[in-house]
């Protein structure tokens, strides 16, 4: 297994990085906060120019993971995931621009926390924290009919959406169902979470790139800032922490690039990226943290660039899989498994 990028790879990398530099700059990433619409159609555009929304269904998880690092890096709001990773992976085709709606209020995000109903081809409920509901071209709703959990394609038009105030000011709605019609495109807990786990892979990516731009600015600031006659980077206190979470972020890069891997070549990657989106997630999280102690009081401004990292670090976490639940997953995968991942042996290595 080798993890370095190919030529190829790295083409693409600089070229979604160029996109970006371009489509989703601070500026942009500021404007588009409580937009309604919340994206930006150039760089989305651009991403479908570049046939970047089919990298999944061509079986290019790597490569979905570079799109998505780059997006991570430049914070940028987009459908991509819900798009061309989840939709993809779920049927085949990324199609149009797609929100997936699944989160309920008051439940949890496992099976039993499905409570929307699916009925003579109706669908009736509430869901919360659907991103661009009122711009997206179809949501993918998980619900519950006489049979199950299935998966149902609705058009926006049919259904009732309400921006909600999320963590992150991005736009997130809460969207009523009230008999809206419906198609199921599958069917099954399996098949959501089958989909799921390319998914993981893809948000790990974008909290690395993400978590790497947090870190860069801190230590562009950390050079800056003068306390008692030398750069705050020039302290223990600083300088340590700042290169411990480099090689938690290198860790956390390494970790998404081999579950992306393991899909490639056809393993279960199931719990791997469970683990990749955990650790990046919580990655990303510790980085912005830390950029807050290295700007000090001006870091919780709203002038400052890295309270947009904090912000989106905390609500990424909690999104696609909150960490209690990867935890249980990871668990289980660990617990069932006939060789796992983390064997006695690896962990009394570490332990040393």
């Amino acid at each position: 297994m080798d993890l370095n990028l190919t030529e190829e790879q790295e083409l693409l990398r600089d070229a979604v990085r160029s996109m970006c530099e371009k489509h989703s700059t601070i500026e942009i990433v500021r404007s588009l906060e409580g937009d309604a619409k919340g994206y930006n159609d150039a760089l989305w555009n651009s991403l479908a120019e570049m046939g970047l929304l089919d990298l999944l269904k061509d079986g290019l998880p790597v490569e979905v993971a570079v799109v998505c690092e780059e997006l991570g890096r430049a914070l940028a709001p987009s459908p991509y995931i819900d798009t061309a990773v989840f939709a993809a992976a779920l049927t085949g085709e990324p199609g149009t621009s797609t929100a997936l709606a699944w989160h309920e209020a008051e439940r949890t995000d496992t099976e039993n926390g499905i409570d929307v109903r699916f009925a003579d081809g109706k669908v009736t409920g509430e869901k919360i924290l659907v991103p661009f509901a009122t711009s997206v071209d179809r949501f993918l709703v998980l619900a519950r009919d006489a049979d199950g959990i299935v998966i149902v394609t609705v058009d926006p038009a049919s259904a009732t959406a309400i921006a909600e105030g999320a963590l992150a000011s991005d736009a997130r709605y809460q969207v009523t169902f009230d008999g809206s019609s419906g198609e199921v495109v599958a069917r099954g807990w399996d098949a959501f979470m089958d989909a799921m786990t390319p998914t993981l892979i893809a948000v790990g990516a974008y909290a690395v790139g993400a978590a790497q731009r947090a870190h860069d600015i801190s230590v562009e600031y950390a050079k800056e800032r003068i306390q008692f006659d030398r750069p705050i980077g020039a302290f223990q206190a600083m300088a340590h922490p700042l290169a411990d979470l480099a090689t938690e972020i290198g860790g956390a890069r390494a970790m998404v690039h081999e579950a992306a891997w393991a899909l490639a070549v056809g393993q279960d990657a199931s719990a791997i990226a469970a683990m990749a989106k955990y650790y990046a997630c919580e990655v990303f999280r510790k980085t912005a943290k830390f950029g807050h102690q290295v700007f000090g009081g001006i870091g919780f401004t709203l002038d400052i660039d890295i309270q947009l990292f904090m912000r989106r670090a905390k609500q990424l976490e909690m999104l696609y899989l909150a960490p209690r639940r990867l935890e249980e997953i990871i668990a289980g995968a660990e617990l069932d498994a006939e060789v796992p991942l983390v064997t006695g042996d690896a962990v009394a290595s570490a332990a040393k």
